[in-house]
């Protein structure tokens, strides 16, 4: 439903009489919350109010249009509403109408992402007179419009007010107690930024500083009481996920062992749930983890328990096992097991020879087993599998890959703003929420520039790789999901001319952006006329 001209409009002879009786049949309506069928009864009903000047009847309409565009999540068209019902009862001295509809054009404007103007009229509230809104609700969403324009330590005086009232209440709902371990990871993530902004601010000497270490231990504190709390709820994958990000400020802090002691217990806890691809993902973590240590052992202990653990799951993917079996095998070589490292590398090669399209993959296995052939001094093997080797290695540079789509080797496309606004998407695949999704990029890519001074360029989640494209002094972020048997170099120049095509036809829009982003909507007949498998 949309806020149009036809919905509500009143003819010559419509009455005020009418009008009330309108009104009052979208009063029944509203209160048995048939949101669509009252709308357009009260907004006939005030446009007959204000053309009569009755401002207590266009007082009432106003809220209560505001209030339905607002559950019907059309927050753009709810806010002139709530604005009208402010004005009206600012001068009625009607304070229950301005309380909640200032608040209201507050709560819109963060949905809108328009945070200026929510810290705006989250402003105009004095905290300590409201009667009428829910004031956990008005810390939480002023702290999140506070955070989201990095003005953190007034977001995290406001959250922790949050806090507060929600410990203090004994009878708090399990809803209430969602809300709280959420509330406790923001600020662990708030705290944290604040780090980040003063390491970026005042170069790597802050990192020795008391208050860096003093906020590193309190955004440790946040997780661990959000992570409680979800175990109270049972909720498992929450706990996953805040026992993962735990174990990367360790690493951060380069605490080795405690990263390892909490990302053993987010796969445990994935063993637990059989969530396989978050198993798989905390296992490509743990075994980067230790390569890069020289722990082979743990490497041998943990992928041989894995891959006897993987029969029981109904999805296995064959790849991902295959990858697992070249590790286990490079780290079985390390410690001078050849006969059991060639038992897994060839059980690797064998699940290669079944994919119809050439794997770089299956060129490192085949390098791992001429390495260790030569070491042996079998010079016959070696010569057999470095002929392997090479066929496999020309039939990779002269396979083309199909064209399933207009964007070549890439399954989808997202374009995003430097702040992680989607203003372009290639028909997705993946069903994602754009403005989280958007957010999570660039706070990894931001992330991965202030502190190692290197750009993120890819991501694996389950079978896809997801490749991160950003031109230096550029405003825009483009992201590509390719399934894991695309070179990563192919879509890297995918994505590249795709940059340069996008900053050719939409420069001036991009210069100018402010939130509108229509211009960029038929990108995809310009896709279409270029064959990215000419790259």
């Amino acid at each position: 439903m949309g806020d149009s001209e036809d919905e509500g409009s009143i003819d010559l002879n419509y009455s005020l009489t009418s009008a009330v009786s309108d009104f009052k049949k979208g009063i029944i309506y509203y209160q048995k919350r048939k949101w669509k069928s009252a709308y357009p009864l009260i907004k006939r009903a005030i446009s007959k109010f204000q053309e009569e000047k009755q401002a207590k009847m266009t007082l009432e309409c106003s809220f209560l249009l505001g209030n339905i565009l607002l559950q019907l999540q059309k927050y753009i068209n709810a806010i002139p509403y709530f604005e009208l019902n402010q004005d009206l009862a600012q001068k009625m001295s009607h304070s229950q109408y301005w309380e909640i509809s200032t608040f209201n054009i507050a709560y819109c404007s963060y949905k809108l992402e328009n945070f200026d103007k929510a810290i705006h009229f989250f402003s105009q509230i004095d905290s300590n007179k409201i009667l009428f809104i829910n004031l956990v609700h008005y810390y939480i969403f002023f702290g999140r419009s506070q955070a989201k324009l990095n003005n953190n330590e007034e977001a995290s005086e406001n959250l922790l007010k949050s806090i507060s009232l929600l410990q203090e209440d004994s009878k708090s709902s399990s809803k209430d107690q969602i809300q709280l371990a959420k509330v406790f990871s923001e600020l662990g993530q708030i705290t944290f930024s604040m780090n980040l902004r003063d390491i970026k601010r005042k170069g790597f000497q802050f990192l020795q500083t008391d208050i860096f270490n003093n906020r590193i231990n309190q955004s440790i504190e946040y997780y661990l009481k959000s992570e409680d709390l979800w175990v109270k709820l049972e909720d498992k994958n929450q706990q996953i996920e805040i026992l993962q990000i735990i174990a990367n400020i360790y690493g951060f802090l380069q605490d080795y062992r405690s990263q390892l002691e909490f990302m053993k217990r987010a796969l445990e806890l994935a063993e637990e749930i059989h969530d396989f691809q978050k198993i798989i993902s905390i296992l490509q973590y743990l075994t980067q983890f230790h390569k890069k240590m020289g722990h082979h052992q743990e490497i041998i202990t943990l992928l041989q328990h894995a891959l006897e653990s993987f029969s029981q799951y109904v999805y296995t993917d064959q790849l991902i096992i295959a990858e697992f079996r070249y590790q286990l095998g490079n780290s079985l070589f390390h410690i001078g097991e050849i006969k059991d490292a060639l038992k897994q590398l060839f059980a690797a090669l064998n699940t290669y020879q079944n994919v119809e399209i050439p794997l770089e993959n299956e060129l490192d296995t085949l390098y791992l087993v001429i390495k260790i052939y030569k070491a042996q001094q079998e010079h016959e093997n070696q010569a057999y599998y470095q002929r392997k080797f090479d066929s496999l290695k020309l039939k990779i540079q002269n396979t083309p890959l199909s064209r399933e789509s207009r964007i070549g080797a890439l399954e989808d496309l997202w374009i995003f703003t430097q702040n992680g606004i989607e203003i372009y998407s290639y028909n997705p695949n993946l069903k994602l929420n754009p403005s989280l999704f958007g957010g999570f990029v660039s706070a990894l890519h931001s992330l991965s520039i202030e502190i190692t001074k290197e750009t993120l360029k890819s991501f694996v989640i389950g079978d896809s790789r997801f490749t991160i494209y950003a031109e230096p002094k550029q405003k825009l972020h483009i992201l590509g999901r390719s399934l894991l048997t695309v070179p990563e170099n192919l879509v890297v120049g995918i994505l590249r001319r795709i940059n340069q095509i996008f900053y050719e036809k939409y420069e001036i829009h991009i210069i100018n952006f402010a939130g509108n982003v229509t211009p960029f909507g038929n990108f995809t007949e310009y896709l279409s006329q270029v064959d990215f498998n000419l790259l």
